[in-house]
């Protein structure tokens, strides 16, 4: 355990020491977390243009559309008013509209007594009773910081630890300290377990700093944070892993690097992080989902916009992906310290 800690320390020290990897890691993804949050700000729900009615099989021609025109309302024949029933025995009526038609519908005590009377009695209910409120449609995908600190979350891990980074593997097994560590009597479990805790270590300080800054301007993290932060974990480890792997690619580290970072920036693009996969067309979305960055960036939104995410397709991606990284960074691992060590 304790050559595992001295390991760690020794590869923080030989990261933070570049300026650039220490910029990247602690001030970047927090400035334009920050800049794109502003240029993102922006009503995270919008009204509605028409006045919505909807009952549950509610009949077209209704007495109620009568009773919105007696109102002086001229809702669309195709307007409905959102209509369910929760387990406290309460009805709730989600009504849409301009917020003049929704004042005019909540204020309507006609209009009420009128559904209090059409609608049945919730079964097993001794009492309920009708709330009538104002709805306001909200968009496809969050905005303002809501959207930028989770892209910049999954954009600065996969570009750190999978593109950054690569150089810095070629550089390492060109040193002589790579030789000598890797020719000790040190097991490769060792070895590998402490610098996959290491380098996992910086993409979560990543992600720690950047939800920190959500708490400072209120992001609301959404349903089963929990499971979105061990799909984070599982897509560090790989990005972290996968880095690995296709460092040996290069023996130069500014082509490992330039080759890494570009690589980065596509998936960025291509997953989510620079704009919302739903406003591309469809074979772009599903694209996307084919990159680790497009998964973490649905997590995150899964999070956000379902009462009920269901994440079990991007968890057993990121399985997958942790996986299959760490087993070919082993194999390749074990292939270098067997060639160093004769």
């Amino acid at each position: 355990m304790r050559t595992i800690l001295h390991l760690i320390i020794w590869d923080w020290k030989v990261l933070f020491r570049v300026r650039g990897f220490a910029f990247w890691t602690l001030a970047g993804p927090v400035l334009f977390a920050l800049m794109f949050g502003f240029m993102l700000q922006g009503n995270a729900s919008t009204p509605d243009d028409t006045v919505a009615v909807h009952i549950e099989n509610l009949p077209a021609p209704h007495p109620l559309m009568k009773t919105l025109a007696d109102a002086g309302l001229k809702p669309d024949p195709n307007a409905r008013l959102t209509l369910h029933f929760d387990p406290d025995n309460i009805y709730h009526v989600t009504l849409s509209g301009g917020e003049d038609q929704q004042r005019q519908l909540v204020k309507n005590r006609l209009l009420k007594a009128f559904l209090i009377q059409i609608l049945p009695a919730p079964e097993n209910a001794a009492r309920w009773h009708l709330t009538m409120k104002p709805w306001r449609k909200r968009n496809p995908f969050p905005t303002g910081f809501a959207y930028s600190i989770p892209a910049y979350i999954s954009m600065y891990i996969f570009f750190n630890l999978f593109g950054m980074l690569q150089s810095f593997w070629v550089q390492e097994r060109r040193s002589a300290f790579y030789n000598r560590v890797l020719g000790a009597p040190l097991r490769i479990e060792t070895y590998f377990i402490a610098k996959l805790i290491s380098r996992t270590l910086v993409g979560l300080l990543i992600t720690g700093t950047l939800m920190g800054l959500g708490v400072l301007f209120h992001v609301r993290w959404g349903v089963g944070l929990t499971t979105v932060l061990l799909v984070v974990l599982l897509y560090t480890i790989g990005s972290v892993a996968f880095g690995y792997v296709l460092s040996y690619l290069w023996k130069n580290p500014d082509a490992a690097s330039g080759t890494g970072i570009m690589i980065s920036l596509v998936a960025a693009a291509l997953g989510g992080n620079w704009w919302p996969l739903e406003v591309v067309s469809p074979t772009m979305q599903k694209i996307g989902l084919l990159v680790p960055t497009g998964r973490m960036m649905d997590t995150f939104m899964r999070s956000f916009l379902y009462t009920n995410p269901n994440f079990t397709p991007n968890l057993m991606y990121m399985i997958a992906y942790a996986a299959l990284g760490v087993s070919l960074t082993f194999i390749f691992l074990n292939r270098a310290m067997a060639r160093i060590r004769g």
